[in-house]
């Protein structure tokens, strides 16, 4: 059996990652889980590297 014992789940709020059975099997493994706010691209974990680092390519063309 799996457990969250040092890990957090952030989900996206993605389709697969608020359906019932993956809602349930989270709070059987017993881990925190940090929601996030519907319609936010802002707090994109892809935001702070990926897309900060293209967007500081683009703009120094």
């Amino acid at each position: 059996s799996f457990k969250f014992s040092s890990g957090v789940f952030q989900q996206d709020n993605a389709k697969p990652h608020t359906a019932r059975i993956t809602r349930e099997t989270l709070a059987r493994l017993q881990g925190e889980i940090l929601p996030h706010p519907p319609y936010s691209p802002g707090l994109a974990p892809s935001d702070y590297l990926l897309f900060l680092a293209l967007d500081n390519h683009v703009n120094n063309r």
